[in-house]
């Protein structure tokens, strides 16, 4: 029986970084006898070659493949990767019991450890552009950056400030940073206020173009990795970053990760920052250097598709992996940084017309972990969506404005709903010329927040111009 064993190679992944174990979605059609005419097929079970997830990893990875029975003949194989490119190839299959592979290449990364950052789409896709813009900026120096840590533990309280000594006035929430003129140092070499207290962190590697970190037990972090989700006091932690040429950035910090399903183990959480000043031209270059990404096994690639907005890709690969985004929901207490990311996929691609199992595991992310905005978020549209009457409403806007309390969203589709969120309630209240004052504040703050986050990334990320 013709079988075909189908992957997806990842260049430059080093065998410490975990790669996704669930991989990239994929469909095989039958193009027998004309290459230009995709033809919709199944496999000799039956099941639809559509959207299935292949495996992607390492070079050296030989065992992960996803096999599939066919009829003899030519098919084209499509991979949409969280980068937003589309691999594609062809590959003949022969009527032999013999399996045959087809090992497909998601492209190389400008450097070995870019792989993970490339295959996300953070780094530019060809490798000689971004070879010939690292030697450019690295004659030319490349641009000074500081970037800072800092924890909401560590925030300082008013009696700990010197005599005459205020704090800026919306330093609020779980260490939100403010937007207030002057807070942070025009020089990206000098230290914080001292009632803000951080630490400047050093990159593991780094080139003309960029500079990665990583965030891991055992590095000589100031992060507690030694912790329990559960309670009000669990630590928020956020990145800042400075440069001569770009404006600050402010981005939350998804340490510390658990594994999923949950190992025990702690993932590698990897940050790049862009050396490049800003481009004045007509790219739009809002200043954003900044990226986030979680090595997790099960969900990495799926939050990849989840900061690409491509949600239902990575609907897609949850439903393939044996209702993994449930089961991340459910085990909420293991990890409820992964909980968050597989309800918003789970909001996007199942909706909320009817009730679902999973609605309940929403509200006790909410409530078990207050320190969490992204579960009252989804709490409030699981809600709006159900539109069970009055009380269900005014619920959902006790949550919309419980999320905006706790501060800023972990996740930036968090960020858009809740805009979207209090929109709906104060449009509501101004058409009946009436004006909703707890709204309207949460409202201009939330405004201001989308604006300066960047869409394009799974956790949120702002500039502060």
């Amino acid at each position: 029986m013709p079988t075909l064993k189908v992957r997806l190679d990842i260049w430059g992944a080093e065998e410490k970084q975990t790669l996704p174990e669930f991989g990239v979605v994929a469909s095989i059609y039958d193009v027998t006898g004309d290459p230009q005419r995709k033809k919709r097929t199944h496999d000799l079970q039956g099941n639809s070659l559509r959207d299935r997830v292949i495996p992607a990893g390492p070079l050296w990875e030989q065992d992960r493949f996803l096999n599939l029975e066919l009829e003899p003949g030519t098919y084209l194989v499509e991979a949409i990767l969280p980068s937003g490119r589309v691999v594609e190839d062809d590959v003949s299959v022969a009527d032999t019991d013999e399996p045959q592979e087809l090992r497909m290449f998601g492209g190389q990364s400008g450097r070995e450890w870019l792989g993970w950052q490339h295959f996300l789409g953070n780094v530019e896709q060809d490798a000689v552009d971004y070879r010939h813009k690292a030697a450019a900026m690295e004659r030319g120096g490349g641009l000074p950056i500081r970037v800072d840590l800092v924890s909401s533990a560590t925030l300082a309280a008013d009696e700990a400030l010197g005599p005459g000594e205020a704090p800026p006035p919306a330093l609020i929430r779980r260490g939100l940073v403010p937007f207030a003129p002057g807070f942070l140092p025009a020089d990206p070499t000098a230290s914080w206020p001292a009632y803000f207290p951080a630490t400047h962190l050093q990159p593991v590697v780094e080139d003309g173009t960029s500079a990665l970190y990583r965030f891991i037990p055992g590095a000589g972090l100031p992060i507690d990795f030694d912790f329990q989700y559960r309670g009000d006091n669990f630590p928020r932690y956020y990145l800042f970053l400075r440069g001569a040429g770009i404006p600050p950035q402010y981005s939350v910090l998804p340490v510390p990760w658990k594994e999923a399903p949950h190992s025990g183990e702690d993932a590698l959480v990897e940050v790049l920052v862009q050396r490049q000043a800003l481009d004045p031209g007509p790219s739009g270059d809002a200043g954003h250097r900044l990226s986030v990404t979680v090595h997790d096994p099960a969900f990495g690639s799926v939050i990849g598709y989840l900061g690409a907005g491509d949600l239902p890709t990575a609907g897609a690969i949850l439903a393939k992996a044996s209702g993994i985004a449930e089961q991340m929901l459910f085990d909420k207490v293991g990890n409820p940084l992964a909980a968050a990311a597989g309800a918003y996929v789970l909001l996007a691609t199942e909706g909320v017309a009817e009730s679902r199992a999973w609605h309940p595991w929403v509200d006790n992310l909410m409530h078990w972990f207050p320190w969490l905005p992204d579960g009252a978020i989804q709490s409030a549209w699981v809600r709006l969506g159900r539109q069970e009457g009055e009380d269900s409403l005014r619920q959902a806007r006790h949550n919309l404005l419980e999320a905006y309390r706790r501060g800023l969203p972990l996740y930036a589709r968090g960020v858009r709903l809740l805009l979207d969120g209090l929109t709906l309630f104060a449009n509501e209240a101004r058409a009946t010329d009436d004006r909703d004052a707890p709204v309207e504040e949460a409202l201009q703050a939330v405004r201001e927040w989308a604006v300066r986050t960047n869409m394009r990334q799974p956790f949120t990320s702002l500039v502060l111009d």
